[in-house]
């Protein structure tokens, strides 16, 4: 299992901070989620540019397009907030 750490409006949305989720890879991860947040995933299913996606504390694109997870990993997901 692979510990994900929600933050901001992501909490209240699934109603914890911290859950556990069985997945190899970040797409996985991300579709297992997206049950509880719709627009988390894109329509290609990649994690969606709406949220940053830090892996042990990086961004994942430093791990490739699609990293492999393990369940020493630590994903934190924050929205993105853009203004105008």
């Amino acid at each position: 299992m692979v510990k994900v750490r929600l933050l901001a409006t992501l909490k209240e949305r699934v109603g914890k901070e911290i859950v556990e989720v069985e997945a190899q890879t970040l797409q996985e991860l991300a579709r297992k989620l997206s049950h509880h947040i719709p627009d988390i995933i894109d329509p290609d299913g990649r994690p969606s540019g709406l949220y940053l996606f830090l892996i042990n504390g990086a961004d994942y694109r430093v791990r490739g397009e699609n990293p492999e997870l393990s369940s020493e990993d630590e994903v934190i997901i924050i929205p993105v907030s853009h203004g105008g």
